[in-house]
């Protein structure tokens, strides 16, 4: 690549290194970035990649030729047929986030932060029932707080009024992020050898699809063959879908925004246009899917290491709480909590979430 960097190994580039450190692969390109500087290269299986920590590169890449740049790498084993901003490129990326963009407006947001409230205010309740002279796991609250948020406000399914739905939600998505060794192979496979990606694909999605119709229709088998958490969970989100679209039902929830702003964008659109103004039934199911995965675990996940540092640091809790008195929890007055931002932002960089997500690929040529 004419770039420093870790030398790579035949066959697995700098891969070994990367996923087996002692820390987290985070630790591991903080650690090349002090040895290499801020722009290196290095390789996963024989694909190569560019780090990038420069701040002002970061700016052109991000903002002033985020054209050239909106597309990410595939995820190991992303089906090809995939339909949402995470999956899409081009026109295609560019239609879809037109559309759902004007559903995280203020007003919408403003409305969904109600039910947020409630949640947390049940994440309180729960808090003040533990014991304050014993240990308890508060990652397993967080998650079913944000498994609980994200259920109320992209479905307005209410998990202590419909707990035999949400329940079977909550347990997929935990085991979404617990791979099997049959998941591990295949995407170890997939991240080295991505040319042949449509073999480990088509080979994942129809045994998980073989495994979801056994599980419905040979029920004593359910002990020994459980269903792909990602198929179950993407079956079932279309199935809400339907139900509501079928019956006409409207709440204030994030699919519902969804469906309102296809259903204007296809009634203002003309004929020969519409294809470009509007979701299909695939892209509405796979970007709430989508939203309520990626919202699930990093969301936790970033709450548990807030915690543990406002745990360990006394004094900065002391500072934080100070400010949020002060300024008031006004959605308005939000802008003004410059500690909290502060603070979050230094969490994140000292524990990152997700950092290998945090990429782009180039869509065409350029220079930079």
């Amino acid at each position: 690549m004419g770039l420093p960097g870790p030398s790579p190994r035949f066959f697995f580039g700098n891969s070994i290194e990367l996923f087996t450190h002692e820390r987290h692969s985070a630790a591991c390109l903080a650690e090349w970035t002090n040895r290499f500087g801020k722009i290196y290269g290095y390789f996963i299986g024989h694909t190569p990649i560019i780090c990038i920590s420069d701040p002002d590169l970061l700016q052109e890449i991000f903002i002033t030729k985020f054209s050239h740049f909106h597309s990410r790498r595939p995820l190991p084993l992303q089906q090809h047929d995939l339909r949402h901003l995470l999956a899409s490129k081009d026109d295609e990326w560019r239609r879809q986030r037109s559309i759902i963009q004007p559903t995280f407006g203020i007003n919408k947001l403003k409305e969904m932060r109600i039910i947020m409230n409630k949640c947390l205010n049940e994440l309180i309740e729960q808090l003040d029932k533990q014991n304050p002279h014993v240990e308890f796991d508060i990652s397993h609250l967080l998650k079913r707080t944000s498994m609980n948020i994200i259920l109320n406000c992209a479905f307005g399914i209410n998990p202590a009024k419909h707990e035999n739905l949400s329940e079977p939600f909550f347990q997929r998505c935990v085991q979404v992020f617990e791979f099997s060794l049959f998941q591990t192979m295949l995407t170890i496979c997939s991240i080295l050898l991505p040319e042949l990606n449509f073999l480990w694909v088509s080979y994942f999605k129809y045994t998980s699809i073989i495994r979801l119709w056994l599980h419905d229709h040979v029920p004593f088998l359910n002990r020994f063959i459980d269903t792909d958490p990602n198929t179950w969970l993407l079956f079932h989100v279309e199935n809400i879908i339907k139900q509501r679209q079928l019956h006409g039902i409207e709440r204030v929830d994030l699919l519902q925004s969804m469906i309102e702003a296809t259903t204007i964008l296809q009634k203002t659109s003309s004929s020969s246009s519409l294809p470009k103004h509007y979701l299909n039934q695939d892209e509405l199911s796979n970007n709430i899917y989508l939203f309520m995965l990626g919202g699930y675990e990093t969301t936790a996940t970033a709450l548990s290491y807030l915690s543990f540092i406002l745990a360990t640091h006394q004094n900065e809790q002391a500072y934080l709480q100070d400010e949020i008195d002060r300024v008031g929890d006004d959605y308005e007055q939000l802008v003004k909590l410059e500690y909290l931002d502060w603070f979050i932002r230094e969490t994140l960089r000292l524990y990152p979430i997700a950092p290998f997500i945090v990429n782009r690929q180039c869509n065409k040529e350029c220079q930079i």
